[in-house]
């Protein structure tokens, strides 16, 4: 048997305005303009500064893989490795203009952990943007190591350890100042084109570029 479903085009949902607007209010808080997430900084400044904007993101699976799989692992960890801390957030000072927040995934005794999503089914170093932020992590919690785990659809995790680079901390600090002058003077950044490709954003960048041609 069949069964044909016909959809009334006139009908709307009512539960995606919902989720939109669910995934635009999803902050730890609100960051005020001298408050700057590691996270802003490590991947495109225009992403982060919409983000700030409340500007709305394309709904994709993307979206919320990363999320449910931090949700799922931070759960595991405080119902069986109580003694592994997870998700702490850390405010630190580094002599700049304005405080940084960080929230690693999983802090051990001598190593920063974080988890990332990836469909890359050959992967034979990290996501450069990855390395510069747990890099950042155990460089400022002063760890040994960092340790950087994918998780990957059908395939076994794939994992990355080394110690921390001060070149790529003080990198991080030039991005971190260059981020907080775009908010202070209220100016959207530049594209970085490298970062584009899965972007919930590059809708709004494309449609933006070619309304200003």
């Amino acid at each position: 048997m069949v069964i044909e479903m016909q959809v009334n085009i006139s009908y709307q949902s009512k539960f995606l305005p919902i989720l939109e607007e669910l995934i635009v209010k999803d902050k730890p808080h609100e960051l005020d303009t001298n408050t700057i997430s590691v996270t802003e900084v490590t991947q495109c400044l225009r992403k982060s500064f919409l983000n700030r904007k409340g500007v709305k993101p394309v709904i994709s699976k993307e979206l919320f893989e990363g999320k449910s799989i931090h949700s799922y692992i931070e759960h595991l960890l405080k119902e069986h490795r109580k003694d592994i801390e997870s998700e702490q957030e850390y405010i630190v000072d580094v002599g700049l203009l304005c405080k940084i927040v960080m929230k690693p995934d999983i802090v051990m005794d001598d190593r920063v952990v974080e988890l990332k999503t990836t469909d890359v089914s050959k992967l034979y170093s990290p996501y450069p943007e990855h390395i510069l932020q747990v890099n950042f992590y155990a460089f400022t919690l002063n760890k040994q190591f960092y340790e950087i785990v994918y998780i990957r659809r059908r395939q076994p995790p794939v994992v990355f350890v080394d110690k921390p680079d001060w070149k790529l901390f003080f990198h991080m600090l030039r991005r971190i100042e260059l981020y907080h002058r775009y908010l202070i003077q209220d100016t959207l950044p530049d594209m970085e084109t490298k970062y584009c490709n899965r972007c919930p954003y590059y809708h709004y960048c494309f449609h933006q570029a070619k309304l200003d041609a």
